[in-house]
């Protein structure tokens, strides 16, 4: 049989195989058959393989003449033409840390860490520095010096996009120990995509005025969040750039004030499937306007904008707001790009908007 039949095969094979795991996961609620149940047990992290990723942003200043992407990047927003490394900077010096240790442990747990060729009272460790795992991304806190070879930490690491408690400090995890070394933020927590569409997540640690390059290139980013001891949030305005496009543009930013990105986009990693339960947007700007806001999903590029899912209209002299539930979830298969977008009759205009996804692992 030609290779092109047998494609068609494996490709309805595929497909069977994302809706059974979709059934299959919609179908498994707790014991009391409460949808709700489901919901909340991804929420806390007892179901492995699935994970909440919920999405949000505001476009302040729409302008009329075109619809514009719902993110603090304000207009049409435009990922890398190909996976790019990117600089993090801040327009504030204040936004910078320092790194006071670093190494590979030997050892630890979810509240210690071990590294028998550290020196960590002699680098001048103190209680309130970061702890960076590098190798599962997650971070903790110092609350003691115990030896020059072992820290304490509060609590336990936890995974910087979730918030739930994450892995032990295990034998050859790289780390770092971060210090806040400005009135700002210290810390970007970077989560986007690889150049096969796959997950991947990393730290970066700030030096203000100065760009800090990463280490990994990306396709997409969807999320960045700063931490620090001293402030709540980025002092400055942080953006991610790419280095090697014709155009260098910014992926993602962080509006001073502010301690994460504002961005009603996301991509769907290759090798998982999207549920979408919900979706909103209302008018964040008191003025008359009339607008048309728009759920697509495709390519976010601006030569393949994407179909339209679903479009509603919001006007400050009628609905200003709507907040619709999926029943059941739209899917989307891995890869796909899902993001809002509004237009305005009234330049200037506000909007705010967001959705929930349910993120299933198919492959790994």
């Amino acid at each position: 049989m030609s290779s092109r039949f047998w494609k068609k095969i494996n490709i309805f094979l595929v497909g069977l195989l994302a809706v059974g795991l979709i059934l299959t996961s919609l179908g498994s609620l707790a014991p009391s058959g409460n949808s709700q149940d489901y919901f909340f047990e991804i929420a806390k992290g007892n179901r492995p393989g699935h994970k909440l990723l919920a999405k949000f942003g505001e476009n302040p200043n729409i302008q009329t003449g075109g619809p514009e992407t719902i993110w603090d990047g304000r207009g049409v927003y435009a990922p890398p033409t190909a996976a790019r490394i990117h600089n993090i900077v801040s327009s504030l010096a204040a936004d910078a840390g320092q790194i006071i240790s670093s190494g590979n442990a030997t050892g630890g747990s979810l509240i210690s860490l071990e590294d028998d060729f550290a020196t960590f009272q002699v680098d001048g460790v103190a209680i309130g520095d970061f702890l960076l795992n590098d190798e599962n991304v997650e971070l903790g806190v110092v609350t003691g010096i115990v030896s020059e070879s072992e820290l304490a930490l509060v609590r336990a690491m936890r995974d910087p996009e979730l918030g739930l408690d994450g892995q032990a400090n295990e034998f050859n995890d790289a780390y770092r120990v971060v210090r806040d070394n400005g009135a700002g933020a210290s810390i970007l927590y970077l989560f986007g995509h690889s150049p096969a569409f796959l997950e991947q997540r990393e730290f970066v640690v700030l030096n203000g005025l100065t760009d800090v390059p990463t280490e990994k290139s990306y396709i997409r980013q969807q999320r960045a969040r700063v931490f620090a001891s001293a402030s709540s949030g980025a002092l400055g305005l942080i953006t991610s750039t790419t280095i090697g496009e014709t155009v260098e543009t910014v992926s993602l930013q962080i509006i001073n004030g502010n301690n994460q990105t504002m961005m009603a986009l996301a991509t769907i990693p290759i090798n998982k499937i999207g549920l979408v339960t919900r979706w909103y947007a209302q008018v964040s700007k008191k003025q008359s306007i009339s607008s048309i806001v728009d759920l697509r999903i495709g390519q976010l590029d601006l030569n393949k904008p994407g179909y339209i899912t679903q479009r509603r209209s919001l006007q400050t002299l009628g609905t200003s707001a709507f907040d619709h539930k999926f029943s059941p979830a739209l899917v989307l298969p891995g890869g796909s790009d899902i993001w809002i977008e509004a237009d305005t009759d009234s330049n200037g205009t506000g909007i705010a908007a967001g959705f929930d996804i349910i993120i299933i692992n198919v492959l790994e």
